[in-house]
């Protein structure tokens, strides 16, 4: 499910899949596995065909998996007091700095 699973979100990421999968169940969506696969590379998951969900930046949903994958959602960054904004057009360098 993640793009950016790293060991210091991995608890919380696990406890989002658990929530999800819990509704998903509940909602009739069978033969969802019980916790989420750590360790592997992005870009495998996105080419498998078991893939329900998971995290994918701009770039490469418009270019490499444009046809392939499929947005459902995205997130909105909400500007505080003083902070730097970066919009749609901003770098993945830029981005990375207030990820």
């Amino acid at each position: 499910m993640p793009m950016y699973d790293i060991p210091e979100i991995r608890e919380a990421l696990d406890a989002l899949w658990t929530g999800l999968r819990r509704y998903l169940v509940r909602e009739g969506l069978p033969g969802l596995p019980q916790s989420l696969t750590h360790g592997s590379a992005f870009a495998d998951r996105w080419d498998d065909p078991r893939l329900l969900l998971s995290q994918c930046c701009g770039h490469d949903i418009v270019h490499r998996y444009a046809g392939k994958l499929r947005p459902i959602a995205t997130r909105s960054r909400t500007t505080i007091a003083g902070a730097i904004h970066f919009g749609a057009g901003s770098s993945s360098a830029q981005r990375r700095l207030i990820a």
